[in-house]
């Protein structure tokens, strides 16, 4: 698995071989290698390496999958390598998946609305109806 320069600046880390369980909430990236259950919040990245394993709710803007979740997500983005498995309800913007990935469960596909494009559009809407 080739790491990035990003991925190597972790501000939070749960080794191989760690167990923990509880709500884990941090900013910055944040990486699994060991097993965790419980809930995952952040407003930034979470990778879940080859060893990894989750049995819990996660919400993050960026996931990138080499190991094992079982649980809902919810996520801007996220990227599922050929060794990742996802069992559970998965809500993301932008989805990557390489041949070999695993999901399991309910994929919802969220289109990024642009704010401007859904004002013109009521504006027109109001229009036709005046007419």
């Amino acid at each position: 698995m080739k790491k990035s320069k990003e991925d190597k600046k972790f501000t939070a880390y749960l080794g191989k071989g760690s167990n923990l369980t509880g709500n884990f909430n941090y900013d910055g990236v944040g990486r699994i290698d060991g097993n965790f259950k419980g809930e995952i919040n952040s407003k930034d990245k979470l990778i879940v390496g080859e060893t990894g394993s989750i049995e819990g709710n996660i919400n993050v803007s960026e996931l990138i999958v080499y190991g094992t979740i079982n649980g809902n997500i919810d996520v801007k983005k996220a990227t599922i390598h050929k060794t990742g498995k996802i069992i559970g309800d998965f809500k993301v913007k932008n989805l990557i998946t390489e041949s070999g990935a695993i999901i399991e469960g309910t994929i919802s596909m969220q289109k990024q609305e642009d704010k401007n494009k859904i004002k013109d559009l009521k504006e027109f809407k109001e229009k036709i109806k005046k007419k």
